[in-house]
């Protein structure tokens, strides 16, 4: 009878399958044998590597007859449930990708080692130059000649586009190279420290002989009084203490040695503050009761909670979460930027003390390492983060909240999965049997059109805390002020109002969504513009430091002093961006403490932390940036919001690009106002009649909901139907173009053969809006239908028939948040 037991584990490749392997007697005899390894990771050999897997399925009896063997179990509890599981066969279902995909999008880079391989040559030059070689093969052992041993991924760099794997298999087989497979290591691992602490042994008697004896010992005797217990770093923060010192008095039994491991945790610095405790309102108290009663009812729920700016929206999640703990479950808070969660994690911290975490890119491996290792043990309560956090492994999970839940930023855009967190988060909640709480002053107006049809639970905020006004917003038409005859960057209505704000050391907050100095550099000769030659699109011209960069592929080049093409002396910067206003404000009000927040000046790990700081401690007056300075800030000193140049973006061939202007300037434009000095907004324009600029001016969701639902039912967009995107890229343009008329042929194909598909409507195929990015060449098709499931069905037959070319590639973006 086989008592062997086999598990099927999902690789994090870009494979659709699970993989059979044998639990060795080894690891069986370590498990109690009602012990279940579904949920955690393993290393198993796959092909010449060795992968970090998850085990989704125990089986008794093998598939195959010779089965490879785990190699090891990497945890000590489950990794992922069994809600989590079902999660991951959804995305990839319903995203169009691979298990393996999702699984590589759901865990950090950190918990998915892998072998590496590395290969020398056994071959002198002499004995090469005697062979007879592909041009392949040679290449590949000129590479290895002299060298101790190379990795695969150096030798794939160095020949670039050409195929090794099957070169290297025949040089292996001839013998003429040698490969060796390295184990994957984790280069994370707990961080231990030493705790002192005093025992019951001090005698007033030791303590003077200590004084006259050993002033050292006695030192720390005299400082452990003080503080029962310290760690190694903290006692010799205060005094030089060598390890040799303590264990000396540890094996006098006066102190005790231990090890204990220390918690690397983002922001540190942000401890809990005592705060008043606040009175809710009386829309915050009916929508706190209504969440309340579904709580108690432990069924999934999706509630809208549709509330102006100021109104109050994170007192409703506080209080939402409260009554999750109460029920011992947990929950998670997703916010849109990296940049907003310093201000979250301060406020929760305010209400909820320690027991939260943190989940971000940006955070350090270590940070992430011990993030996902406590939330795995129950350690935290809350789990504040970005998109990502979405899979945070809480093991009782009651309550997930999206806050600025239209934010485009919740989308993946590469590479697979290409998910949106909020669909995400309430099939995760679905599965959990918990509740997803998305929270908008400005909500996306599918979300706002599930509510009205009542697949979401509504709720509103419509008033601001204490009744404050919303703030007055004043349009200013900037042909207007060209034909009187002001060129200037700012209209003398915003210059006025900044230099008004300044004098009474009120704070200001100025959006231009562009980053850089200029949009681009032209010569007023000839036209020329500088166009970057790996992408197709200008250059955005830097002046600090100075170079012109394309911002889809970071090349730089230098500014040139002469047109390349008439050799004219005219070059003029066109547009603006962060960096050009920044240097007309310091021309203007030469006094003026500002900063600048755009990504430029954000890349260090805690940049918006230290940036926003500076500007809730009144250090500095005016904080200048892109969108991001538009989202969920709250400083009650700021009176003043200017919006640069409104109209950035509202001319994209994107049918969502005028929802993305109205609900920038109503975000930003929610930012002032929020203290007792009120406040006011000044939006620039040159399409000042456009509705996205009106109704936000207006604070007026509703009418914009209203004109924009019509259009996108007209033209049937979501809302009313569903999209898939099909882009193929590649190197060589023609290959690109007949991969993706191929791919359209296939699915018109499809489409009239299979009568219930139909309805269905092809866009495409075509060059993408950008078409070129990163030396590929962009082709695009946009399938459109009114039911998800059909429309999933004739992607999936279609791509099944599908060859893809050698070097080409395929995007499939379900629900795509771009068009570009």
């Amino acid at each position: 009878m086989n008592k062997n037991k086999y598990v099927s584990v999902i690789v994090p490749l870009a494979l659709h399958n699970t993989y059979q392997y044998l639990i060795p007697d080894t690891i069986l005899e370590s498990f109690p044998s009602s012990a279940s390894l579904i949920g955690y990771r393993v290393l198993v050999p796959f092909g010449n590597r060795i992968l970090t897997a998850l085990v989704v399925s125990e089986e008794d009896t093998p598939k195959v007859e010779k089965l490879k063997e785990i190699l090891e179990v990497l945890d000590t509890k489950p990794l992922f449930n069994e809600p989590i599981q079902k999660l991951i066969r959804w995305m990839s279902d319903y995203y169009l990708c691979t298990l393996g995909e999702v699984i590589r999008g759901a865990l950090p880079p950190i918990l998915l080692a892998s072998s590496k391989c590395y290969f020398k040559s056994n071959l002198t030059n002499e004995e090469i130059e005697k062979l007879k070689l592909s041009k392949n093969e040679r290449a590949i052992l000129n590479i290895l000649e002299g060298k101790k041993q190379i990795s695969l991924s150096y030798i794939k760099q160095q020949l670039k586009e050409s195929s090794v794997y099957t070169s290297l298999k025949k040089l292996e087989e001839k013998n003429y190279i040698i490969k060796k497979i390295v184990l994957p290591k984790s280069k994370i691992k707990k961080k231990l420290t030493w705790q002192i602490s005093l025992t019951d042994n001090i005698t007033d008697d030791e303590e003077d002989k200590l004084r006259k004896r050993s002033p050292k010992q006695y030192e720390i005797i005299r400082q452990l009084a003080y503080n029962k217990k310290y760690t190694i770093d903290e006692l010799s923060s205060s005094s030089k203490t060598p390890l040799t010192i303590l264990k000396g008095l540890a094996k006098k039994e006066l102190i005790k040695l231990e090890k204990i491991q220390i918690i690397r945790s983002a922001y540190q610095q942000i401890t809990p503050q005592k705060i008043k405790e606040l009175i809710p309102t009386k829309e915050q108290t009916k929508i706190i009761k209504k969440i309340g009663n579904l709580i108690q009812s432990e069924t999934f729920h999706t509630i809208l909670l549709y509330g102006i700016t100021g109104s109050g929206k994170t007192y409703v999640y506080i209080q939402a979460i409260k009554e999750i703990i109460k029920q011992n479950k947990q929950a998670i808070v997703l916010v849109p930027e990296i940049a907003l969660t310093p201000q979250t994690v301060q406020r929760f911290r305010n209400y909820f003390g320690e027991r939260i975490t943190v989940l971000h890119s940006r955070l350090s491996d270590g940070e992430r390492f011990d993030a996902w290792e406590g939330i795995k043990k129950g350690d935290y309560d809350i789990v504040i983060g970005a998109r990502s956090a979405v899979f945070a492994p809480l093991p009782n999970l009651g309550l997930i909240v999206l806050d600025e839940e239209h934010e485009n930023s919740y989308k993946q855009s590469n590479p697979a999965p290409r998910y949106n967190a909020r669909e995400v988060a309430i099939m995760r909640a679905k599965y959990t049997n918990s509740m997803v709480i998305l929270g908008s002053a400005t909500p996306t107006l599918e979300t706002y059109y599930n509510s009205k049809i009542q697949k979401f639970v509504y709720t509103t905020l419509p008033k601001r805390i204490e009744e404050r006004p919303l703030p007055p917003v004043t349009i200013v038409d900037m042909k207007k002020e060209i034909e009187e005859n002001h060129w200037h960057l700012f209209s003398r209505l915003l210059h006025n109002k900044i230099q008004e704000c300044l004098a009474k050391d009120e704070q200001i907050l100025l959006l231009i969504n562009r980053r850089g100095y200029s949009a681009f550099l032209q010569c007023f000769e000839c036209g020329w513009i500088p166009i970057c030659p790996n992408c197709d699109v200008s250059f955005t011209l830097h002046y600090h430091p100075r170079y012109l960069k394309c911002h889809y592929c970071d090349m730089t080049i230098p500014i040139p002093n002469t047109c390349p093409e008439c050799k004219g002396y005219k070059l003029k910067a066109r547009g603006k961006g962060t960096q050009k206003v920044e240097d007309e404000l310091i021309k203007l009000f030469p006094s003026i403490k500002m900063a600048r927040m755009d990504l430029d000046t954000t890349r260090g790990k805690e940049a918006h932390y230290h940036l926003l700081k500076q500007f809730e401690t009144a250090q500095i007056d005016l904080l200048l940036g892109t969108q991001m300075i538009a989202k969920g800030l709250d400083f009650p000193n700021v009176t003043l919001v200017g919006v640069v140049a409104a109209d950035i973006g509202l001319s994209l061939p994107d049918f969502r690009a005028s929802e993305r202007i109205f609900q920038l300037l109503t975000q930003v434009a929610g930012r002032t106002g929020r203290g007792e000095l009120g406040g006011e907004v000044i939006i620039q324009t040159f399409r000042p009649e456009h509705y996205s600029i009106t109704n936000a001016c207006n604070h007026d969701y509703e009418s914009f909901y209203e004109q924009s639902i019509r259009e996108r039912n007209e033209l049937s967009y979501p809302p009313f139907s569903r999209l898939i995107r099909l882009l193929i890229k590649g190197k060589n343009e023609k290959r690109a173009n007949n991969a993706i008329e191929q791919l359209a042929k296939i699915l018109k194909e499809i489409r009239e053969k299979e009568k219930f598909l139909s309805f269905m409507q092809i866009l495409g195929p075509a060059p993408a809006p950008l078409t070129k990015i990163k030396e590929q060449y962009r082709f695009h098709i946009i399938i459109k239908g009114k039911q998800s499931n059909e429309l999933h069905k004739l992607v999936r037959k279609s791509l099944y028939q599908f060859k893809l070319p050698y070097l080409t590639y395929l995007n499939v973006d379900v629900d795509p948040q771009s068009m570009l």
